[in-house]
């Protein structure tokens, strides 16, 4: 899982490489506002996406490894979860970054 999620980053560093001089300044970003200004976002705000990432991989970690190391079932469960968010996450993003760039 460590793996993947490192392999993630790695794609999405070289997606924002190669698509990082036809970046806007401004990104529609915060879709729950209203149509228009109110939804543009810095280009910085896609950070959030690899932190986001991290992060739930290390408490997903963290709670299988402390919590449910003797049950197999949900140290599964917990480990698909991560698997979802970390591929959700950097689809989400690669989408982004192929629409406005």
């Amino acid at each position: 899982m460590l793996k993947l999620l490192i392999g993630c980053f790695v794609f999405l560093g070289v997606l924002v490489a190669w698509k990082f001089q036809t970046l806007p300044t401004e990104i529609p970003f915060i879709y729950a506002n209203p149509w228009g200004e109110a939804q543009l976002a810095d280009v910085w705000y896609l950070v959030t996406f690899p932190l986001l990432m991290g992060g739930i991989y290390w408490l997903n970690d963290t709670a299988s490894k402390r919590y449910f190391s003797d049950e197999p079932v949900l140290k599964k469960v917990i480990t698909v979860s991560t698997v979802l968010f970390i591929v959700g996450y950097t689809l989400i993003m690669a989408r982004l970054l192929m629409l406005v760039a």
